[in-house]
């Protein structure tokens, strides 16, 4: 099955070269793909629609008083934000889990502890009733991808 959804990063020197462009395997991999650039754009980011992106990233260096509030409202975020711009999602569920890893860095692999959000994503495909599911994983403060 050929898709009509372009897969990221598009390549545009295929094109100038005659080629086609790369496309998604399915509307699965296209909307994962979407998610992960809806996760990782800061609002404002986007010179078209300032709004596009998800408000999690001035959550990024907010004083956590209390742990339950700040992960509701980073779920909150993220789903508002799916609801808002993934047309092709209906029923989105959200779940978030934060988890201190610790990870090597630099040329002495100095050790580093850093806070990991785990976003689980549920919902129904639109078009097709069929159950869509997502996770990604970030680094919190500074927000960054794995």
């Amino acid at each position: 099955m050929h898709s009509n959804y372009l897969k990221f990063p598009i390549r545009f020197s295929k094109m100038l070269e005659g080629k086609e462009l790369d496309t998604c395997l399915d509307t699965g991999d296209s909307i994962a793909q979407y998610l992960q650039l809806l996760l990782i754009t800061r609002p404002g980011e986007n010179c078209f629609d300032p709004q596009f992106g998800c408000a999690i990233w001035d959550m990024d260096f907010e004083l956590i008083v209390n742990e339950g509030t700040w992960k509701e409202g980073f779920r909150l975020a993220v789903a508002d934000a799916i609801v808002r711009y993934e047309k092709r999602l209906e029923n989105v569920r959200v779940e978030i889990s934060i988890e201190t890893v610790e990870r090597h860095i630099g040329v002495k692999k100095r050790p580093e502890l850093r806070r990991k959000a785990i976003v689980y994503i549920r919902a129904n495909m639109v078009q097709t009733g069929e159950q869509f599911t997502f996770s990604t994983e970030l680094f919190l403060s500074p927000l960054s991808v794995n």
